[in-house]
């Protein structure tokens, strides 16, 4: 709900998921924390899940202001995004990498370990947004969506993977 948006940039990326870490400068800001799923407990199949985002499809409130540069428009408008609540289902877990019971098949997903989520009402814009357990604790980063025969899912990547990227990352003070 502020017009200044606060700059970041790229600190880390994943080499293995569709993740990232980005720094942002905080020095005048206070923002709400988030609670890490730290035990790496699998979501339950059918739990419900909260995805918090900005999806492009839902319109941002403009601010108009009159301005006082005589050389410039006597309006200036902001955009101000909001964040948007979605709830689905945790529907699947898929695992790469998987070996079957007798151990002479492998199965292999090409997009790493990922949840797939019945949360339909996401999309561009919801990327790098928590995904939320029942408890509140942040089990994944929405990343993508798929759409097939009129069905749509969407998917996100476990926590695991982004708290790889924080653990031991250390701000640079430039």
């Amino acid at each position: 709900n502020d017009p200044n948006p606060i700059p970041g940039r790229l600190a880390r990326k994943s080499i293995v998921h569709d993740v990232a870490l980005v720094a942002i400068d905080t020095a005048n800001t206070t923002l709400p924390s988030v609670v890490l799923e730290i035990n790496d407990k699998e979501p339950d199949l059918g739990e419900l899940i909260t995805i918090l985002g900005y999806p492009a499809v839902s319109s941002p409130l403009v601010e108009i202001t009159e301005t006082a540069n005589p050389f410039d428009s006597k309006f200036a408008e902001n955009k101000i995004y909001t964040p948007t609540l979605t709830t689905g289902y945790m529907g699947k877990r898929i695992t790469s990498n998987r070996k079957s019971s007798d151990s002479a098949r492998k199965y292999t997903w090409s997009y790493g370990d990922m949840y797939q989520l019945t949360a339909n009402a996401t999309g561009a814009g919801n990327s790098g947004g928590p995904v939320f357990n029942s408890q509140g604790r942040v089990i994944g980063i929405f990343n993508a969506r798929a759409e097939y025969g009129g069905a749509r899912v969407t998917f996100a990547v476990p926590i695991k993977y982004g708290r790889d990227l924080t653990d031991g990352y250390k701000a640079s003070a430039d």
